[in-house]
């Protein structure tokens, strides 16, 4: 992840502290997508329309596949066991082929907002449930 990317990573985090979950505007979704759109000037946010439970999983079910989705958008699959983790890297966990959870590894941590708000976790806690892993391409290295 370039050096400026770094920052808005660690400010868009810092900013979600304390944030409440909200369908559609604060959920697992918009963490990746508001994020996305914040460090590459995209507008993902503008397809999140749903505001419950059951919209969520509609938009999820009827929404592309994280391969495709990733792809799109410049993200390599991570395919090692135990990569050597970076800023911005992203792991999937995938139940019900509809609910995709994404995690941003950032300061060594994976994050990501669940009901309960933001959340981290060890690399190896979610490494153990990812179902995928990816890198944008614009990763400095």
């Amino acid at each position: 992840m370039k050096l400026q990317n770094k920052f808005k990573l660690a400010k868009y985090i810092a900013g979600k502290t304390g944030a409440d979950y909200a369908w559609g505007t604060n959920d697992c979704n918009t963490f990746l997508f508001e994020f996305h759109d914040y460090a590459y000037d995209t507008n993902l946010m503008s397809l999140c329309n749903y505001r419950t439970k059951q919209d969520a999983r509609d938009f999820s079910k009827s929404y592309m596949g994280v391969n495709q989705w990733m792809n799109i958008h410049d993200f390599n699959e991570i395919t090692s066991k135990n990569p050597r983790w970076q800023e911005g890297d992203i792991i999937v966990h995938s139940q019900f082929n509809w609910l995709h959870i994404p995690y941003i590894f950032h300061n060594g941590a994976f994050w990501t907002m669940t009901e309960k708000g933001l959340n981290n976790y060890t690399a190896k806690a979610v490494n153990k449930i990812r179902t995928s892993a990816w890198r944008k391409n614009d990763s400095e290295e």
